[in-house]
């Protein structure tokens, strides 16, 4: 039977109420900075289980180790990716005989093997805990007999599912859950490292930026089409690497945008920031259709929390991000990019009007430190605590 959020602690659960197992497959290192963020919230305790990376040590595998915060215990994991349905741990108990956490919160779809795995551990070694599902943007819909009866099998021992994104809450999934639900980021953007930084080279010309994989489903060469309608006043700096690499920089120079235009590899994360200062706005025009759609847009938060203008197009969690922050066109559409682009070059009240709204946006929405308070408060509702954060307006 499913739990709801209605249903009291049991009393054998009193003492573990406040401990939370967070189990996830990404290699992703903001994982281990947004658990600190969880962290501190002081009545709050909590285990991270994350796969085992290529530099930690063979004894390491499977010791529970103390961070900044919270413990750590590494897995073994087999598969392609986070994503991957067939993927799963080579783990039987997830430390749940140990741990007794009053939840368990796993970075899964319900309809892949590793979520089976969670949820029957969970039926066996931690039948008081609450599960919470957190989805991401692009996981796998749950097609076919098999994969949906295992989803809602799955799902039987939700208290409730959290969604990477509001788009992602609406897209066909292949499975339903009638209980409690949020949507939240799976991590946010570290405004501590993207900040706005004051621009050293105030004569350079306007320039347009894009960052990120150089693919034909990021549209990078609707946006090379898009600046080549405008006069040499625009310049145009792709960042970043990909298959399309060499047919972009052909494309531009086609285009007749010799002398402003360039292509350059993305620095070390802790250099974004500098990037980000040294353009005027920052483009992301994914496509959509044919099953592609953008389920990431981490550049657009980056260059807001940069305070710096966006704009993106019409493809998937992009106009969830920008809100009323920026500006949107239709995916495909070069001529209305170039518009956007004339807007924002032609106007310096807009832009930086865009470039406070995106600030104030992402650091009431996608904050890690915002994104950490709104998943402790989904934890509260469930598990019947009080929530000792004030929150405000998302808008």
């Amino acid at each position: 039977m499913a739990q709801t959020d209605s249903e009291p602690l049991p009393s054998d659960q009193e003492p573990f109420g406040r401990r939370i197992l967070y189990v996830s497959r990404r290699r992703d290192p903001g994982l281990d900075d947004k658990l600190r963020n969880l962290a501190a919230e002081e009545d709050l305790s909590f285990t991270l289980i994350r796969p085992a990376r290529p530099a930690d040590k063979e004894w390491q595998i499977g010791l529970t180790t103390a961070e900044t915060g919270f413990d750590l215990q590494r897995v073994n994991c087999l598969g392609t990716g986070p994503e991957d349905p067939w993927g799963f741990y080579q783990t039987l108990t997830f430390g749940l005989k140990t741990i007794r956490p009053a939840l368990v919160h796993a970075e899964e779809t319900p309809g892949s093997l590793a979520a089976l795995q969670v949820a029957a551990a969970v039926r066996c070694w931690a039948t008081s805990a609450r599960l919470v599902w957190h989805v991401a943007t692009a996981a796998p819909t749950a097609t076919g007999g098999w994969r949906q009866k295992l989803a809602a099998l799955v799902l039987r021992r939700a208290a409730g599912v959290i969604h990477a994104s509001a788009y992602g809450a609406g897209r066909p999934a292949g499975w339903q859950f009638e209980g409690p639900s949020a949507v939240i980021p799976f991590q946010g953007v570290d405004t501590g490292l993207f900040r706005p930084l004051v621009p050293t080279d105030l004569m350079r010309p306007f320039t347009v930026a894009y960052i990120g994989d150089f693919t034909a489903a990021r549209g990078v060469d609707l946006l090379v089409d898009a600046v080549a309608r405008l006069d040499e006043t625009v310049r145009l700096r792709l960042v970043g690497d990909g298959r399309e690499k060499d047919a972009l920089a052909q494309r531009a120079a086609t285009a007749g945008l010799a002398g402003r235009f360039e292509q350059i590899p993305s620095p070390a994360t802790e250099h974004l920031p500098e990037l980000y200062g040294e353009v005027d706005v920052v483009v992301l025009p994914s496509r959509t259709g044919m099953g592609q759609s953008e389920s990431d847009a981490g550049c657009l938060l980056e260059a807001m929390a940069c305070k710096k203008p966006v704009i993106g197009a019409t493809s998937g969690v992009i106009p969830e991000i920008i809100g009323d922050a920026g500006f949107t066109f239709p995916a495909g559409d070069s001529q209305a990019l170039a518009d956007a682009i004339q807007q924002v070059q032609d106007s310096p009240m807009l832009r930086l009007y865009m470039s406070e709204r995106g600030y104030t946006r992402v650091c009431r929405r996608y904050a890690r430190k915002r994104v950490a308070e709104q998943t402790t408060a989904f934890y509260r509702r469930l598990l019947k605590l009080p929530d000792p954060h004030p929150h405000e307006p998302d808008s």
